[in-house]
């Protein structure tokens, strides 16, 4: 996404000429205003009278950046044009228009009018007085009122946000637009033609659903036909869904405690609760003196709390939040009997306790190091935590020291041992020092020497705990061409055997393997070789098959064959996945990591149906049997690792389903979260065109997954009962959609 687009406008105006111009484009700019609503577009309106200057003021800012063009055939633009049928002889006004950014003095202007009594005329010439001048404007009456810090649904209700008599007309609509659904469009909501009440929120006849792009969730027991839409969510007659989480109470007097700078809203109250950003009840919270305080940190008559809902009971009315370290996790809160970093107590003495210095370092892979030194009556400590470490289970590391200028320096120089494992770290120290180049001996055996030590003493770890980890693949490849470039070519082979299982994940390392093999006289494992680096999608296979080093292997029938099938195919853009890939993957038994395995596999291999895979076996019956064994096995590995997730449902990339839909024995529980991520993805296109009127083809391939799913539980009787379909159709998130099948014709 690039920077959002701006229009801007300032022009001199009486009182009451200003309110004739608003009564004529009130219709134009509201529904301008409930679009932004219903749609949740990030757009920003800003639409005000100001007093002091006897002037209209417009900002609209564009999510999207737009060319001026597009943004001056709007309706509303050339509405805004019509105030020179209001404006008194002799003034003069102008609007702006910048595709780029927010920012007139760092960015360029692509449209500017001077807006006159006679009418706008277009003038681009916009001198650096009058940039400084809107500029001002912007800072005084766009960016004071917080954009994006709150909904736009919350926001326009401020007089400095947006005019009244367009405020009144955009609920008016609003409301109207949630009457005729409910009315016109919800009796007939069905699967496939489901009906989309705002940004988001659909009803497929069955039941609403909630669509973010962090998962879906079925909203059980909301009511469609009373749902409203609400800045932090929607309510019903009576529950309020807050990003996906339904919850049983009163919409009237539910209400969001917003934090400045925040993803969302991190608190909620009633009369009766306070919720917080998991939307459960923080027991003995007291709602009605329920508030914010700043850092991570609010408080009610009783006692404290960090923003995830800890209860901080033992730091008393004067406690004082800085947080000049972060607002949230690295926010401190001080008093007299305590002093807390985040939820972590910290073992100092607080009615001693002093801030002397206080740094964030910024460091390479986007970590960020947060540095406190205090002094207690105790001595000096420092206080230091890595962003990207930090766990909220985790307390941040407190070092006491006699020399607190040293270690202040010692730790802004190191490597965060709490930012990854030793292996890990020792990867990172290993590019460091890695030639750009390794074209000079000198270089590739200083290289060789530094990388032969890493392996042996880190392969295991990232065999055990990474093996998918591109830096240290990176680092394989750059020490087996070091290493065939100095002539070690069994130093390059024993390393090989150790991680050979897992190397398509970098098909280039089989390149070097094949050279090694050849010059130690074992041309059918370097035939070997290069059939793996076809078949793993090796990019510089046609260089590999021509390479010199090669030679040797031309007059070999296996060679031949091998690119005689790559001249044929060269159109080719992924291979047929082979069984050395679901070999890998299934000695994992879906410990991943962090990896879309799915999408990966599904952008870098062809998997295709029943047809396919027996005819790419040639009738070798055994071999077939054992890839369906292991492809099935990676399916259902994949699975189970989506269900170790703890930050949502499990997920299953929707190509990947797609492609592996029609093969038998795909279990049940796959059908269901792949019918799952159609329906998802099918809603994600209706929410970006903002339109449910148009087929969707996902819809229906949704659908026949869950018919699927139902084939696959009748062909198997202990289908029912398997662990893996319980944990998936029993999930909250999906446990609806698969009822949903009981309710669908064939």
């Amino acid at each position: 996404m690039s920077e959002p687009s701006l229009l801007t406008a300032h022009v001199p105006l009486d009182k009451a000429s200003y309110e004739r111009f608003i009564k004529q484009i009130t219709p134009t700019f509201a529904t301008a205003a409930a679009s932004i609503i219903i749609d949740n577009s990030e757009d920003w309106l800003v639409l005000r009278y100001v007093k002091a200057e006897q002037a209209l003021f417009l900002a609209f800012v564009f999510r999207w950046s737009d060319q001026a063009e597009e943004i001056m055939r709007r309706p509303y633009f050339s509405e805004l044009l019509r105030v020179t049928d209001f404006m008194a002889d002799g003034t003069s006004g102008r609007a702006l228009i910048s595709a780029g950014a927010m920012n007139f003095m760092a960015d360029e202007i692509d449209a500017a009018f001077t807006l006159t009594p006679s009418g706008a005329h277009r003038d681009d010439q916009v001198t650096a007085a009058e940039k400084q001048r809107f500029d001002a404007l912007l800072n005084t009456y766009l960016f004071a009122s917080n954009p994006y810090n709150a909904a736009y649904q919350e926001a326009m209700r401020k007089p400095s946000v947006l005019e009244t008599r367009i405020r009144e007309s955009t609920e008016a609509l609003l409301d109207a637009h949630r009457r005729r659904i409910a009315i016109e469009r919800l009796p007939h909501a069905t699967p496939l033609q489901p009906v989309r009440l705002f940004e988001g929120y659909h009803y497929n006849g069955h039941f609403m659903v909630f669509r973010a792009p962090g998962g879906m969730r079925p909203l059980t027991g909301f009511d469609a036909a009373t749902t409203v839409q609400r800045p932090w969510g929607a309510s019903d007659a009576h529950h309020v869904a807050v990003r996906g989480e339904v919850i049983a109470t009163d919409p009237a007097a539910f209400k969001a405690v917003t934090l400045p700078n925040s993803d969302g809203d991190a608190f909620y109250r009633d009369n009766k609760h306070v919720y917080g950003n998991d939307r459960q009840v923080i027991d003995g919270a007291d709602p009605k003196t329920f508030k914010f305080v700043a850092g991570c940190y609010a408080r009610d008559k009783n006692r404290w709390y960090t923003v995830d809902g800890a209860v901080i009971d033992d730091v008393g009315p004067e406690g004082k939040v800085d947080n000049r370290l972060y607002y949230y996790r690295n926010a401190m809160l001080i008093s007299p009997r305590s002093v807390y970093m985040g939820r972590h107590r910290l073992a100092v003495d607080a009615a001693t306790f002093e801030i002397k210095r206080i740094e964030r370092v910024h460091r390479p892979r986007m970590s960020e190091l947060r540095m406190l030194w205090f002094v207690d009556k105790d001595g000096d400590g420092i206080i230091h935590d890595d962003f990207m470490a930090f766990e909220e289970s985790q307390s941040p590391e407190l070092q006491r020291t006699v020399t607190p200028e040293t270690l202040w320096e010692e730790l802004k120089a190191r490597e965060s041992p709490r930012y990854a494992e030793p292996h890990m770290q020792a990867a990172w120290a290993l590019d460091k020092v890695t030639p750009k180049t390794l074209d000079e001996t000198v270089d590739r055996e200083r290289f060789a020497d530094q990388a032969a030590a890493f392996f042996a003493e880190h392969t295991d770890q990232f065999l055990a705990l990474a093996p998918y980890n591109d830096t240290f693949w990176g680092a394989v490849n750059n020490y087996f061409y070091a290493c065939w470039n100095l002539g070690r070519h069994r130093e390059l082979l024993d390393l090989y055997e150790r991680v050979r299982v897992h190397a398509w994940w970098k098909p280039y390392v089989f390149h070097h393997t094949a050279c090694a093999f050849t010059a130690t006289g074992d041309l059918d494992r370097a035939v070997v070789e290069v059939r793996l680096a076809l078949a793993c999608g090796y990019e510089k296979i046609d260089a590999m098959l021509s390479d010199p080093d090669l030679a040797a292997l031309a007059g070999i029938e296996r060679f031949k064959k091998l690119k005689a099938h790559r001249d044929a195919h060269k159109d080719i853009r992924r291979q047929f996945l082979p069984l050395e890939v679901l070999q890998s993957l299934a000695s994992r038994d879906g410990a991943y990591g962090r990896l879309g395995i799915d999408d990966t596999l599904h952008n870098r291999f062809y998997i295709s149906g029943e047809a396919h895979i027996t005819a790419a076996f040639g009738g070798n019956r055994k071999t077939e049997v054992k890839y369906r064994a292991l492809l099935l096995k990676v399916i259902g590995d994949i699975i189970r690792a989506q269900l170790r997730r703890e930050d949502g449902p499990p997920r299953l990339d929707d190509d990947f389903y797609l492609a592996i839909k029609d093969i038998a024995g795909v279990p049940a529980a796959c059908h269901l979260i792949g019918a799952v991520e159609l329906f998802a993805e099918g809603w994600f296109w209706v929410d970006m065109k903002r339109d449910d009127l148009e087929p969707r083809q996902e819809f229906i391939a949704a659908i026949n997954a869950l018919h699927r799913m139902k084939a696959a539980l009748a062909a198997d009787a202990s289908a029912a009962t398997d662990p893996l379909w319980l944990q998936v159709s029993l999930h909250p998130a999906i446990a609806s959609f698969a009822g949903l099948a009981d309710r669908l014709g064939e």
